[in-house]
């Protein structure tokens, strides 16, 4: 068992937030309103997991794992996951996890007055739950987000409701996860100890100029656009030449989502620093907003990074 962590790993915890941020449901476009007298049983075999769901509903299965389900002409809606390569949440990310998940989500909608109700360890077959409020067009809605682990999938469940919504307490009830989890495979400890030995140096150093990158937005403003520039192109050289030091290493196979969470991560946040840099050198806010972008898909991937570490680590 490897027992250090990555200097970085805290930093993330934020980029966790972020990537189950991803799994919330969103408020889209409403759907039209109908009856719900009986009750439909749905399984998801990719997902391993049933539902209820009355019968008046529409339901859209997002991807083989992912479904949303809701009444027609209504912007109440329920969205159920069950993510087979998102790797295990630690306890201790619970908690923080539930607030800054609500908040980066909510803030990239534009949602406004969002408040945090509960953020919990939840009862029952669930793990955590977060309860909150929000304004979207001058409606108010509130919205709940249960999380369930297991050993092969994170399981989630959301839902966004204006008004009254006890059928979707009903849909909640019904929740059953299906059939024997996976077998986990069987894996060279000393190969990847050694791999995780190696590439722990240059994780660190990823999170070192992360951290000068965050100390430059703090100070950016107070700089010349010559400095900032020139600071942004540094950054991005040392994203580049760790890029190229990483990429290089042998990966044993059952580190190769570690490989490419990282390369990702390290990928975007060059992409994030060139265009914050960019922005400041032609004074175009559209380099701003492709930063942000850049960034919050570098965080995902640091924090995917992060929890495929612990798995491997903890074996």
């Amino acid at each position: 068992m490897i027992k250090n962590k990555p200097k970085w790993y805290s930093v993330l915890l934020f980029g966790v937030a972020l990537l189950l941020g991803s799994l919330v449901v969103a408020c889209g476009q409403p759907q039209p309103a109908g009856e719900s007298a009986s009750y439909i049983h749905y399984t998801n075999t990719k997902g391993a997991y049933s539902v209820e769901y009355p019968s008046g509903w529409q339901l859209e299965e997002i991807n083989p794992e992912e479904i949303e389900i809701g009444p027609k002409g209504s912007y109440n809606r329920v969205q159920i996951g069950a993510f087979k390569d998102v790797p295990t949440v630690p306890d201790e990310l619970l908690g923080p996890l539930g607030e800054a998940n609500i908040r980066s989500f909510c803030g990239a909608k534009g949602f406004e007055n969002v408040t945090i109700i509960t953020n919990e360890a939840a009862t029952g077959k669930w793990d955590w739950v977060t309860t909150y409020s929000f304004s979207y067009e001058g409606m108010p809605f509130f919205g709940t987000f249960l999380v369930k682990r297991t050993p092969t999938r994170l399981y989630t469940f959301a839902i966004i409701q204006s008004g009254d919504f006890p059928e979707a307490l009903d849909v909640l009830d019904s929740f059953t996860i299906e059939g024997i989890e996976d077998e986990p495979k069987t894996r060279d400890t000393a190969s990847v100890e050694s791999y995780l030995a190696d590439i722990e140096a240059i994780i660190n150093e990823v999170g070192d100029v992360a951290l000068k990158v965050s100390n430059l937005y703090e100070t950016a403003r107070q700089l010349e656009s010559p400095e900032v520039v020139q600071k942004c192109a540094a950054y991005g050289k040392e994203y580049d030449d760790l890029l190229a030091r990483f990429v290089v290493l042998r990966c044993p196979e059952e580190c190769s989502k570690l490989r490419e969470y990282v390369i990702d991560g390290i990928t975007y946040s060059k992409q994030e620093v060139t265009e914050f840099g960019a922005a400041f050198a032609t004074g175009d806010m559209e380099h701003l907003y492709k930063a942000e972008s850049y960034y919050n898909e570098a965080m995902k991937a640091l924090a995917l990074a992060a929890g495929e570490w612990d798995r491997l680590a903890s074996q």
